[in-house]
C-alpha cells in the first residue's frame, strides 16, 4: 500500500511514477531534468547488475546501474553526485552514447565534493533542452554494493 501525506497539514495533488526499468543501456532508468527543478533522488544497488562498462577513472569488474537523463531545458552546468552514505567505493560516469566509452564527458572518482556536512562523487555535465545522457553508477575495483544517488539540475 502507499500512503500519501502532506507536510505539516498540507494538502493537494501528487504525481506518482513508477519505473521498473532494469538500469542497464538497454534499458536504463528515465531521469528527466528540469532546470527549475529541485534535485531528484533515487536508491538502488548494483549488486545483482552485470559488470558491462569501464570508464577513465575506474569500473572494472564491478556491476553497474545506468540512467538516461534527458534534458527538458537548457542546463548549462549539471552533475550526478552520490555521498558517503554509500556502502561501497563509488565511481561515477557520464557518457553521451550508452555503449561507446570514447562519448565520456566526465568521470567522478576521488572527485570529492561537499554540501553541508555531506561529502562525496560527482561527475559533471550539462547539454540544451532535448539532449540525452547516460549516467553510470559504478564500483571500483570489484566493489558493489547499495547507493543513493542525486541528480542535480543547476550548478555544481
Amino acid at each position: 500500500s502507499l500512503i500519501v501525506d502532506g507536510y505539516n497539514g498540507a494538502t493537494g495533488s501528487f504525481g506518482l511514477n513508477v519505473d521498473i526499468s532494469e538500469g542497464t543501456c538497454a534499458d536504463p532508468v528515465p531521469i528527466p531534468m528540469w532546470a527549475s527543478s529541485s534535485w531528484q533522488t533515487g536508491r538502488g544497488s548494483t549488486s545483482p547488475l552485470a559488470e558491462v562498462h569501464k570508464h577513465s577513472c575506474g569500473g572494472n569488474n564491478s556491476p553497474e546501474a545506468v540512467y538516461e537523463l534527458e534534458l527538458k531545458e537548457n542546463i548549462p552546468a549539471a552533475s550526478i553526485r552520490t555521498f558517503y552514505n554509500t556502502n561501497f567505493d563509488t565511481v561515477l560516469a557520464v557518457r553521451k552514447t550508452c555503449t561507446d566509452a570514447t562519448t565520456e564527458l566526465s568521470c567522478g572518482r576521488n572527485n570529492h565534493f561537499s554540501q553541508g556536512n555531506l561529502v562525496g562523487e560527482r561527475a559533471d555535465f550539462g547539454g540544451l533542452k532535448g539532449q540525452k545522457f547516460f549516467g553510470f553508477v559504478d564500483g571500483f575495483n570489484n566493489d558493489d554494493g547499495e547507493y543513493r544517488i542525486f541528480f542535480v539540475p543547476n550548478g555544481f
